[in-house]
């Protein structure tokens, strides 16, 4: 991780990006059986999981918490 005028970013093989997106979407098709709202409404697992990982991350934070 770096960070360029404020910004972090995050460098990722190919092998790491497809294991986040795995994670994501298991952790989406979790979640979407825990709410039944998620369900009743069609809502797809990984809408619910990139929702959910998605939202830590425009939360802004300082280097020094990393």
């Amino acid at each position: 991780m770096n960070s360029s005028d404020g910004m972090l970013i995050v460098n990722v093989s190919a092998i790491q990006a497809v294991a986040i997106a795995a994670v994501t979407y298991y952790f989406g098709a979790w979640l979407r059986k825990k709410v039944p709202f998620l369900e009743k409404y069609s809502v797809p697992s990984p809408v619910v999981g990139g929702t959910g990982t998605f939202l830590p991350g425009i939360f802004p934070f300082h280097e020094s918490q990393l």
